[in-house]
């Protein structure tokens, strides 16, 4: 394995960011890539909240909140060479952080304060909170997401309307973190709507009634 950067190698990055990237690049190399094999090894299914607690202490799974709501507030060139970082050490472990950076990303773009208050505060405690972003399905990927393919896609999750509330109905697949995440955002199409032309992203907490986690997938 090789790591490839460091603060001065870009100078795009400057101030907080750089620093940042300085502490990932030591992580990656000296709590992540150490244990790399160990993982791979170990039954599919589970994480190593360990090296994830260090990872989450120095940040990683906050990058991409504002420094003013107590995240680290990076770009999306620092997250990116941030994970690029650790991925050199262990894919799967840049998967955890990335992926909890999925669920995230949908709640900062939408601009709504509520949901951002109840939905990112998790990620500023004292203990890591994983989440996952529920996109592809069993005949639908992720291109579903494409305006030109939303008319092919089918038996596509729905949401439909029950009472002041939505009431979502379907199977995701292949969704990184999904064994072990507290949240999910889920791609599910408006009831009556063909394809996913009518694709509207759902937040869901995964412990609770209505939800199963089905297969872990090596």
């Amino acid at each position: 394995m090789t790591f490839t950067h460091s603060p001065a190698d870009h100078p795009l990055l400057q101030g907080h960011e750089a620093e940042a990237l300085r502490r990932a690049v030591e992580f990656a190399r000296d709590g992540v890539a150490p244990g790399a094999a160990e993982r791979d090894a170990t039954e599919k299914g589970q994480v190593d909240w360990a090296t994830v607690r260090e990872g989450h202490r120095l940040g990683l799974l906050r990058m991409a909140l504002p420094r003013e709501m107590g995240g680290l507030g990076l770009s999306q060139l620092g997250i990116a060479l941030t994970l690029e970082e650790i991925a050199a050490a262990d894919p799967g472990m840049a998967l955890v952080f990335g992926a909890t950076g999925l669920f995230q990303t949908p709640l900062l773009v939408s601009g709504d304060a509520p949901l951002q208050e109840r939905y990112l505060t998790p990620f500023l405690g004292d203990e890591p909170v994983l989440a996952c972003n529920a996109v592809a399905e069993e005949r639908n990927g992720t291109d579903l997401v494409l305006p030109q393919n939303a008319p092919h896609a089918q038996e596509m999750t729905t949401a439909r309307r029950s009472g002041g509330e939505y009431l979502l109905n379907g199977t995701k697949k292949y969704i990184t973190n999904a064994p072990f995440a507290t949240y999910a955002t889920v791609l599910a199409n408006l009831d009556g709507s063909a394809g996913s032309t009518g694709l509207t992203c759902f937040v869901t907490e995964l412990e609770q009634d209505g939800v199963t986690r089905g297969e872990v997938h090596d």
